[in-house]
């Protein structure tokens, strides 16, 4: 399988990750396993996971498999929080405590004290954003959490011009929703804003529309 960069971080992975949000719930631990064996044996490392897939049952599975299957460190494990299921309703809370409790509860049921790559779900307009990633700063703080991403709408939210936290060194790896096939995070060069330069700084030349004093 082809390696690639995970996003704009220095960690390389399997070209396509392993989704598994049917686990626990229309996929057996039996068929969890193989798919999970299957994928190893092709060089799949990313294996992609929620705290809302099937009420954490998704990483209950995966975690009943660590150590069996294959050993923790030989796996990119990525899970995200912002909203879960509870009772068939759909919660979301992206505040600071929300956010580090479900953290917690997915380390839990994972087997694990820590995660490749922890992203943010979903956001909401009740929280502001600098408390959601301010949430995401602890965990890499606390060494819960290696990487850190963020929904394309996270991103448009927090705009060119906002202060970010720095996040410890980890890098803010924009993440795409994709088919469970191919759940590997996605950097596409199009969709992330353009950096404002002075005549100086520009090293390349620009689309001809935009050139400087082209009329």
């Amino acid at each position: 399988m082809q390696q690639r960069y995970l996003g704009n971080s220095g960690l390389r992975v399997g070209r396509l990750g392993l989704g598994t949000m049917s686990w626990g719930r229309d996929t057996d631990e039996h068929e969890a396993r193989e798919q999970l064996a299957a994928f190893v044996s092709a060089g799949g490392t990313l294996v992609d996971t929620a705290a809302a897939y099937g009420e954490g049952a998704s990483e209950r599975v995966l975690g009943s498999l660590l150590g069996d299957v294959l050993a923790r460190e030989e796996l990119v494990i990525a899970t995200k929080a912002g909203f879960t299921v509870r009772g068939g309703a759909r919660v979301t809370d992206t505040s600071r405590g929300a956010l580090l409790r479900d953290l917690d509860a997915s380390l839990r049921r994972l087997g694990t004290d820590y995660v490749d790559l922890w992203q943010v779900h979903t956001w909401s307009d009740d929280v502001s954003l600098t408390e959601t990633l301010t949430a995401l700063d602890a965990a890499v703080a606390a060494g819960k959490a290696r990487l850190l991403a963020a929904q394309p709408q996270l991103r448009a939210r927090a705009g060119p011009g906002r202060r970010r936290p720095r996040h410890r060194g980890a890098a803010l790896v924009p993440a795409r929703p994709r088919r469970a096939d191919r759940q590997v995070p996605h950097q596409h060069p199009r969709r992330l804003p353009r950096r404002v330069r002075t005549p100086g700084q520009i090293r390349r030349p620009l689309p001809r529309r935009t050139r400087i004093g082209h009329r």
